[in-house]
């Protein structure tokens, strides 16, 4: 069976402390990905994959602790996690068709920025 084990790893080394829970003692949000339905060869799968990996991560960052606030801090630890999450994944992928899609639309999203 074809898996992939997406955490938010980024939390512990960003997060404050947010429970009676220290960092070292709060587990690390986990979850599968499964990926025998695709072939991480095929371009058209290489993005549904990279999209699973986009929701994981949404859904792994969206756990953590004070993740339900909407303040600045708590915004910016999520975006920090979310883009650790993906970009871990996809290197522990290491899948070229989901890695180079990656690599786009992060170059895309770098060029839309500029002023």
């Amino acid at each position: 069976m074809k898996t992939l084990l997406l955490t938010a790893t980024a939390i512990a080394a960003i997060a404050g402390p947010t429970t009676a829970q220290t960092r070292s003692e709060a587990p690390v949000p986990r979850l599968t990905v499964r990926y025998a339905d695709l072939k991480l060869d095929d371009p058209q799968d290489a993005q549904v994959m990279l999209g699973r990996i986009r929701r994981a991560a949404v859904d792994v960052c969206s756990v953590t602790p004070g993740a339900a606030s909407n303040d600045s801090a708590t915004i910016l630890r999520f975006e920090a996690c979310y883009r650790k999450a993906v970009n871990d994944a996809v290197v522990t992928l290491n899948a070229p068709r989901v890695t180079s899609a990656f690599n786009a639309k992060a170059k895309r999203q770098e060029l839309a920025r500029l002023p």
